[in-house]
């Protein structure tokens, strides 16, 4: 297990700058704009973006790279199971998605102190809920990725990426009248539960918990199918 998590790591170490950059291209612009009317929390949505991003970009990049000289036949020819290396690239992600939220909280307290300097933002988040709003952003992220890694072992990252585009097409439905508002429905519900509880804890712990157990089932159902696979 410590030989693949290293593998990763050397391989994520060699393009994680690259990837930055593109978040940070791409992220940039999005708070800048949404922050138009000095909105209340742009260093929240700055962690969000970066930490959803990135983590994407993450997995993007590890499993294409698995496709590149027919290095998951190689690595199968080491002395390790496909079980193993299921196991291994889902601890490898949330190890990663830990590293993320750092960065993520890093890069939104810059936002907050470069608008408040600009006096563009009316009131700056403390670290608190700007890290909240990162470790947020990762744990649905990973819950997403949850469901697309055993499609991913299936049958390969070239031929499911088309399947990490889905959320980016499905936000664009919020355009549409009736799913805003059953999504705006949803929130109103979330926001009056938050209040019965006097706190959104529970909410955020029942959050965590469902995703760890969605997490563990996709990884048992990815060792099932890697494990079968006919490279």
């Amino acid at each position: 297990m410590k030989a693949l998590l290293y593998s990763d790591w050397c391989l994520m170490r060699n393009t994680i700058v690259r990837y930055l950059g593109v978040c940070m291209i791409i992220v940039i612009p999005i708070v800048g704009m949404a922050n138009g009317d000095a909105s209340a929390a742009p260093g929240v949505m700055a962690a969000s973006m970066f930490t959803a991003m990135l983590l994407f970009y993450a997995m993007l990049g590890l499993f294409g790279s698995d496709e590149q000289g027919d290095w998951e036949q190689m690595r199968l020819a080491l002395p390790v199971t496909p079980r193993l290396v299921v196991r291994e690239r889902y601890v490898f992600l949330v190890l990663a998605g830990l590293a993320i939220v750092a960065a993520g909280t890093v890069v939104g307290m810059l936002t907050n102190v470069i608008l408040s300097a600009l006096a563009s933002l009316a009131v700056p988040r403390d670290l608190a809920e700007v890290a909240g709003g990162a470790l947020g952003a990762a744990i649905v992220a990973l819950a997403y990725l949850a469901l697309m890694m055993p499609y991913v072992f299936k049958v390969g990252m070239t031929k499911a990426r088309i399947t990490f585009s889905l959320p980016f097409i499905l936000c664009l439905l919020l355009n549409v009248g009736p799913v805003r508002d059953v999504v705006m429905g949803l929130g109103g519900a979330l926001e009056h539960l938050e209040a019965t509880m006097g706190s959104p804890a529970p909410i955020f712990a029942a959050i965590v918990v469902a995703t760890a157990a969605l997490y563990v089932v996709s990884m048992r159902i990815s060792e099932s199918i890697y494990a079968r696979r006919d490279f």
